[in-house]
Order: structure tokens, then C-alpha cells, then sequence
């Protein structure tokens, strides 16, 4: 959200004193401070090795990180090297700055890659730097290793990681432990242990470290460790009131995102919904068989603008319920009203901090709109709520149980962890926050300039013993969202566009929610025909009659602009058919055509979706590799 909302309400003397003295004043008077829980410290553990503690022992940790992934094994690694009696600092490469960086000795660089094998928003300074203003040399002193997080999916599977372990190497840095290449296609997590299990700590000893022989403490050992009291290293303390204006101020706290992922919460727009409509001929949202079309204002906010079959991010609002249940899980009812603001703790070692969401806000805004409520508990939030239980629970034990299982941030919180000592304070800062959701918009820029639409599918899955699990996102938007509704946007890029050639064939292959983009096209084609392009959609649903969405528009479409249409509908006879068998049969002539004329192909749909269409186009003769290079064809999947 706009950093100006609020971010700072100073009282008066706070103008006039030194951040020391307005943390002093904050215990003066303040009545509901967050440390009042009673908790305890919990000494840390001996050191198991003894390092200098000096620049040329530290280790940076470098992550470039678009939904913070790459931001959370950066942490992880930071946490596992700093019970090893390591120093580290876990570094955002938004802060990268090449004077530094050629200085530092011992470099882990966490790389994902975003989109069609580009630098993610936060690395994208360095990586400029790296590919045209790096000296040959430059790097001579430096060690290091590199960890990338892609998906086999696209083309260009770990191409940043790939770059930029190569690039430093040509730059004449040391390399200790082999490049790794996280699969998010498949088990992303055991791709990141593997890669650490296969000896990047005894390269870290031997090799940055000037450690020839490990002693028995540092060595791993077995049996249940336990973890240093996560409530010991939090850089904030939490305060309550009931007036924002008595909040305690705090200069070295400062706006912008703690994370990658808050930083959304500063940069957003908030729109209005304009309308809301079912798309399904016969939804059941019980069932969770609902999609519906969502038309977004954008005319109050200037400064958003958007192309066709862009990315529409939305913050999404946890229910009610889920909210009233975290609160009484703390005790906290009466305070969800109050207003929230963060200083600085007095155990922490840095000169400014970040605030992890926009503040003053209330309790209740914050646990609606920054906490990710109904997610799968992480690695790092499992950890950190079992270091406040002297050992009472084995983080790993809880993470092999949950794997695989739609457990939630609140049923962890209110039953797992029902008898952690940790305050509603502290619970904010350490809870996964929320992640903005990305929806294709299926709109066109050259129809409704001012107005957004996108196209939303309830995500519904039963569970056994249990509830069912709803994507909060969607179940806001399918269920509870009406007309006048607020809610926090932004446009992000995406790389679906009709080619710059308009005479290029164009073949659009989607199922489901997948034709959002297709649904885009033909809005922008009924507006700027392309006669001379030859148009061919492949589109797959259950039922013609049920679950159509956007039929009669698709029909009109493709009778007014020439486009040719082919349909399966999985569900309507004993053998499946689905929109991948329809490249190799029905549609398999006009493909054939089209591909010889230097077509694109886009592809809409599940990941395995994406790779049966992918294996039916080979199988018809279309030069995937080529083409992929080529950029001709563009996916967009999911799942």
C-alpha cells in the first residue's frame, strides 16, 4: 500500500529526541507493550566453531527472490550457519551495490529466474551489472556458490543461476560447491537439501573458512537439537493502543517492506470492483464448481495502466472467522480494534530495521491483510513456533507429517502450537505474510482502458476428517466479493502478446480458466482486426452446457474474425477427450498449416496440460525448440 498512508505519527517529543531516548520513553508510557508476555531468554548455544569475527570470515548471502522462495532458503541458510558459529548476512539484492560486492570474500548467491529466463525485480541492477559493467578480474578474492529455483516448464529452466555462476567464475571468482538447480516442477525443497547435503558446508569450512579439520562440535551430531528461542532475535517489538497518536515512534523504523514479499503492501493501488458476474451455466459453489468474471476500476488511480493479457496481482483478505480464531487463540479479542506499530528491540544490532507491513493499522488489518492465514506453514514459520517450546516438538518431525497434507497457517497455530508462550506481537512478525495472487487479465487495453477485468476459478479440495480446503484468494472473489468492494492491487507484465507481425498465424490452446488471456485476444482482435492472420483456438471444459465459460463470446468471435474452433468437452462421453487430443485429430490440419507460416502458439492451462499439448505439437511436426527460442511460443501455467 502507498507509504504515505499513515506510515509515521510522530508524538512531540519524538521530534526532538534521539531513537534512543524514544525507545526509553516507549517503556515510560506505553501500556500495551509486546514483550509483557512473560517470556523468557533463552541462552544461546556455544558456538560450535570459533571464527574471526571480521570481513574476511563473513559470508553473504545473496538472494534474488520474486515470491520470496529464494528470500526464505537465504534465511534458512543464514540460521544453519549461524549455529555453526558462522557470521553471516543474509542480503537483498535490492540493496546490491558493486563496490561492496567486489570486496566481499565469501559469496551463496540464492538466484531465481522469472518469466523467460530474466533476473527477478530485486537482482535486476546486478545483473546488469554483471553483463556490462563488471571488470575482467574484478572478483579474484572472492568464493562462492550458487543455488537457483526454476521450473522445467519454460525454456529457459535456471537461466539467471546459470549466468551468474558462469559469469563469476569468467570473473576470475572461486567456485567451492557446485551449481544447483531447484526444479519447482517437482520438490523444489529436497532439491535445496540435496544440494546442501552434498557438502556445501564442508566447502564452506575447508574452503571459505580455512578449516582443514572440523572439530566433533561442529560436526553434524545426532539426536534432537534445540533451536535457539526464535523470540531472542526478533528486530521489532509490537505495540498496542487506542489511538494511533499514542503509538511510540521510532525513526530507525522505516517503511518499504521487511521482505520481499511485503513490499507489495507499500507499492499497491487500491481499486474498486465495478461488477462481478458467474461465468458457469450451472454453478454449485458448494462444491466449489464456480468461476466468475471480475471487472476492476482502475479510473481513480493515474498511474496504473496495463496491456492486454497482463498479470492483475490482487492481496487478498482472510475470512472473518479465520482471524476471530488466531485472536482468541492469543487471548487478544478485545484488541482487535487497536491500533499496531513496531520499535526497534533493544536486543537488535542494526542501525535501521524495516517494518513488515504498513503501520498504524489495526490488529484486525493486520491479521486480515499481511498474514498468510490459510497457507501451508513454511520451513522457517514450523521452526520458529518449536524454538519457543524448549524442544517440546521436533520442527522436523511436523514438516515430514504436513508434507503433502492441506494443513493451515491458523490450524498449526490454534492446535499444533495451541501451548507456545509466543504473544500476538511476536506472532505477527514471524507469520508467513500474505502473498499477492497473480490472475491473467482478460481484458484489452484498447476496449476498456480504465477498467480491468479477470477471470477466477474457486480452488476446492475435500479433505479427509476435515473442512475443505478453500484458496483464500478465490473463495473472496467467488463467494463474498460484491460491487464497491475494495481491495489492493497492482499490474505486473506478463509475456502474453499477439505478435508484432500481423499477418502471423495465430493459435490459442486453453482449458478452463485458461482462456482468461485467449478471452483478452479477442476483445483486442474485435477492436483491431487482423484479417490477414490466420486464427485458430483449441478450448477444454467438462461440459458445453455447464462449465463454458465465456461460450456465446467465443462463438461470436470466431464466426465474426474467421477463427476457426475446436472444442472438447471431457466429461460428455465415455472416453475423455481433452484440449491436448485435439492437436493431433480435429485441429491437426489447420495446425499443420498455420505452423508452416511461422505461427505462435500460446498455451493457457495446468502445467500438465501445458506438457501434453507440448508432446502433441512434436508429435505433428512443430520444431518446439525452435520455436521456444524463437518466442513463439508463450505459456502460462499453473499447478
Amino acid at each position: 500500500m502507498p507509504a504515505g498512508v499513515a506510515d509515521h505519527y510522530a508524538l512531540p517529543v519524538a521530534a526532538i529526541t534521539t531513537a534512543g531516548l524514544a525507545v526509553i520513553s516507549y517503556f515510560v508510557y506505553h501500556k500495551y507493550r509486546d514483550q509483557k508476555s512473560g517470556q523468557k531468554k533463552v541462552p544461546a548455544g556455544e558456538a560450535a566453531v570459533k571464527i574471526p569475527d571480521d570481513d574476511d570470515h563473513k559470508i553473504f548471502i545473496y538472494f534474488a527472490s520474486q515470491t520470496g522462495t529464494a528470500e526464505g532458503f537465504a534465511n534458512e541458510l543464514a540460521d544453519e550457519a549461524q549455529e555453526m558459529g558462522l557470521h553471516t548476512e543474509a542480503v537483498d539484492f535490492e540493496e546490491f551495490d558493486p563496490d561492496t560486492f567486489v570486496e566481499q570474500k565469501n559469496v551463496i548467491i540464492l538466484a531465481a529466474t522469472y518469466g523467460e529466463g530474466d533476473p527477478t525485480d530485486n537482482a535486476s541492477e546486478f545483473a546488469n551489472w554483471l553483463s556490462k559493467e563488471a571488470q575482467p578480474g574484478c572478483l579474484e578474492n572472492m568464493k562462492f556458490t550458487v543455488m537457483g529455483l526454476g521450473n522445467r516448464q519454460y525454456v529457459h529452466f535456471n537461466h539467471f543461476a546459470t549466468v551468474i555462476d558462469s559469469k563469476l567464475a569468467e570473473l576470475g571468482a572461486t567456485r567451492i560447491h557446485e551449481l544447483g538447480l531447484g526444479d519447482d516442477d517437482a520438490d523444489i525443497d529436497e532439491d535445496f537439501a540435496k544440494w546442501k547435503d552434498e557438502g556445501l558446508w564442508e566447502a564452506v569450512m575447508t574452503q571459505m573458512m580455512g578449516i582443514r579439520e572440523r572439530s566433533a562440535s561442529s560436526a553434524s551430531v545426532g539426536g534432537k537439537k534445540e533451536l535457539p528461542d526464535v523470540r531472542n532475535k526478533l528486530n521489532l517489538v509490537a505495540n498496542f493502543e487506542k489511538a494511533k497518536t499514542n503509538l511510540p515512534y521510532d525513526a530507525t523504523v522505516h517503511g518499504g517492506g521487511m521482505d520481499v514479499i511485503s513490499k507489495f503492501y507499500f507499492t499497491a493501488d487500491e481499486a474498486t470492483v465495478k461488477d462481478i458476474r458467474e461465468l458457469r451455466q450451472e454453478p454449485n459453489p458448494e462444491e466449489g464448481l464456480t468461476t466468475v468474471h471480475l471487472d476492476v476500476d482502475i479510473s481513480t488511480l493515474p498511474a496504473a495502466r496495463y496491456r492486454t493479457a497482463d498479470n492483475l496481482e490482487i492481496l487478498p483478505r482472510n475470512p472473518e472467522w479465520e482471524v476471530n480464531a488466531i485472536a482468541e487463540r492469543f487471548g487478544c479479542e478485545d484488541m482487535l480494534d487497536m491500533y499496531v506499530g513496531f520499535t526497534r528491540s533493544l536486543s537488535c544490532t542494526k542501525t535501521v530495521v524495516k517494518k513488515p507491513f504498513p503501520t498504524p493499522c489495526t490488529l484486525r488489518e493486520a491479521l486480515t491483510l499481511y498474514c498468510d492465514l490459510n497457507g501451508h506453514p513454511t520451513k522457517a514459520f514450523v521452526r520458529d513456533m518449536c524454538s519457543t517450546e524448549a524442544g517440546a516438538l521436533d520442527p522436523d518431525e511436523l514438516l515430514l507429517k504436513w508434507k503433502g497434507e492441506l494443513v493451515t497457517v491458523t490450524e498449526a497455530t490454534c492446535e499444533t502450537f495451541k501451548a507456545s508462550p509466543i504473544s500476538i506481537g511476536e506472532f505477527l512478525q514471524i507469520v508467513p505474510r500474505q502473498k499477492c495472487r497473480a490472475y491473467t487479465i482478460s481484458s484489452s487495453n484498447l476496449e476498456h482502458p480504465r477498467m480491468i477485468s479477470t477471470t477466477v476459478g474457486l480452488i476446492h479440495h475435500q479433505r479427509s476428517g476435515k473442512g475443505p480446503f478453500k484458496g483464500v484468494t478465490t473463495q473472496q472473489l467467488c463467494t463474498s466479493a460484491r460491487p464497491g468492494d475494495k481491495m489492493w492491487v497492482q499490474v505486473r507484465a506478463s509475456s502474453f502478446r499477439l505478435p508484432a507481425n500481423p499477418t502471423a498465424p495465430i493459435i490459442m490452446i486453453s482449458a478452463g480458466t485458461g482462456i482468461a488471456p485467449m478471452r483478452a485476444f479477442m476483445r483486442e482482435l474485435s477492436i483491431k482486426p487482423r484479417p490477414a492472420a490466420k486464427k485458430i483456438m483449441l478450448f477444454g471444459c467438462r461440459y458445453r452446457d455447464k462449465d463454458w465459460i465465456y461460450a456465446d463470446e467465443t462463438k461470436e468471435f470466431a464466426e465474426k474474425s474467421g477463427c476457426k474452433l475446436f472444442t472438447a468437452f471431457s466429461r460428455e462421453q465415455a472416453e475423455k477427450i481433452y484440449v491436448q487430443d485435439l492437436v493431433t485429430t480435429t485441429a491437426k490440419a489447420d495446425l499443420e498449416e498455420a505452423l508452416k507460416g511461422d505461427a505462435y502458439v500460446y498455451i493457457c492451462g495446468t502445467q500438465s496440460m501445458g506438457r501434453s499439448v507440448i508432446e502433441a505439437l512434436r508429435t505433428i511436426g512443430a520444431d518446439v525448440d525452435k520455436m521456444r527460442a524463437e518466442k513463439r511460443i508463450v505459456e502460462e501455467l499453473w499447478g
